[in-house]
């Protein structure tokens, strides 16, 4: 440090500051990223507790599973 002038200095502090701010964001991108998951399952979950009431709309209508197969137009 006995030639860092001024300016050496300050770009040192800066890259201090630099390197603090980026290892403060890896912890936040892991909570961000773990949050987002916990939705992506949340809705997958969701999705399939509706899978009952289609089972009961299908019979309800007496369509067989064969005949959604062979023509789709019937769920219209």
């Amino acid at each position: 440090f006995r030639y860092a002038d001024c300016i050496d200095r300050i770009l040192m502090i800066v890259g201090c500051l630099a390197a603090m701010i980026h290892g403060a964001a890896f912890p936040v991108m892991i909570i961000v990223f773990g949050d987002m998951i916990d939705l992506f399952v949340n809705n997958g979950i969701g999705a399939f507790l509706y899978l009952p009431n289609v089972q009961a709309f299908i019979n309800a209508f007496n369509i067989s599973q064969n005949t959604i197969i062979s023509d789709q137009t019937v769920l219209l």
